[in-house]
């Protein structure tokens, strides 16, 4: 159904890239749009608050919507001229399969932790949700953003790899993307990245080091979507 939706619906944005993660994605998501913004792109966000763009900003109720309406979503917003998409990928969408037929070049994995284990029963079959991402929706060739911190970095790379996707790894002190220097001031932090080999002094105005990491990810997304 979703296949056929993307059929009928069948204008997407130039670039398109997706969130997976138990923690986090509502976040990445925002930022990566904010980053694309400030580069001067036509860029939105869709999920859990529901779609943020340039000319509007609509609630939503689902992180991801039913098949034919996350398609129409998605064909209105390249109609009004967005060219790039950050969108969430709850681990029911990917199981459902509502995410399938969206042109996605790059996605990222957050973390895992316990949750919807009314759903999907055990952390197998919740990881296995999310994996869908990887090993099925996004076109081959495509880029994964990898928490290289995460105990499922592993095993993501090998499925990533084996589908033909690019890698980018991040964490506070280790991957492509890293923290060289991480110090807390009143207001949040003040950060010195290292974007594969590219340093940066960042002032992060957000408290917590689960933020630096969101920060990191949608850096890598941004990156992975032909960013210099």
């Amino acid at each position: 159904f979703a296949l056929m939706a993307a059929r009928f619906f069948d204008v997407q944005p130039e670039t398109i890239v997706a969130v997976t993660g138990t923690n986090g994605k509502t976040s990445v998501v925002s930022l990566v749009r904010q980053i694309w913004t400030n580069l001067g792109r036509s860029a939105a966000s869709m999920g859990t608050l529901g779609i943020s763009a340039p000319d509007r900003k609509t609630v939503g109720s689902l992180t991801t919507p039913d098949p034919a309406g996350l398609h129409q979503d998605i064909s209105n917003l390249a109609a009004e001229g967005v060219s790039h998409l950050a969108v969430e990928a709850s681990s029911h969408g990917l199981s459902q399969y509502r995410l399938d037929g969206v042109n996605i070049c790059a996605a990222a994995f957050t973390n895992l932790t316990r949750d919807h284990l009314d759903y999907h029963k055990s952390m197998d079959e919740y990881l296995a949700a999310k994996t869908r991402l990887f090993s099925e929706i996004m076109v081959p060739g495509g880029t994964a953003v990898l928490n290289v911190d995460a105990s499922e970095f592993s095993a993501l790379a090998k499925i990533c790899l084996a589908r033909g996707h690019k890698i980018i790894s991040y964490g506070l002190g280790q991957g492509d993307i890293r923290c060289e220097s991480i110090v807390a001031t009143p207001t949040g932090f003040s950060l010195e990245i290292n974007a594969q080999g590219a340093r940066a002094n960042v002032v992060l105005p957000l408290i917590g080091n689960f933020q630096i990491l969101n920060v990191l990810c949608a850096v890598g997304l941004v990156l992975a979507g032909g960013e210099d």
